[in-house]
């Protein structure tokens, strides 16, 4: 056997040892495993309640994206109008 058959004959293998792995997982595990890989989505979905943006730093976001809006319109219109 070359080297590229040995590798691949490893690969299969291991491929194989870790579909079984998936197989013999009881229920329980499964969900574990499903809690753990998800928990960054229920923390990161849920509302902060102590984190509310005031009237005026949405305002100033406002302020800011309508100025950037303006300023593409007149260039466009001053370079090529």
């Amino acid at each position: 056997m070359n080297r590229k058959q040995k590798k691949a004959k490893r690969l299969n293998a291991k491929a194989h040892t870790q579909k079984q792995a998936q197989v013999y997982m009881t229920p329980k595990e499964k969900k574990d495993i499903y809690e753990w890989n998800n928990a960054h989505d229920e923390l990161t979905l849920e509302p902060i309640e102590g984190l509310k943006e005031s009237k005026l730093i949405k305002g100033v976001k406002v302020g800011i994206w309508l100025t950037l809006c303006v300023a593409i319109i007149w260039m466009s219109w001053h370079f090529l109008g």
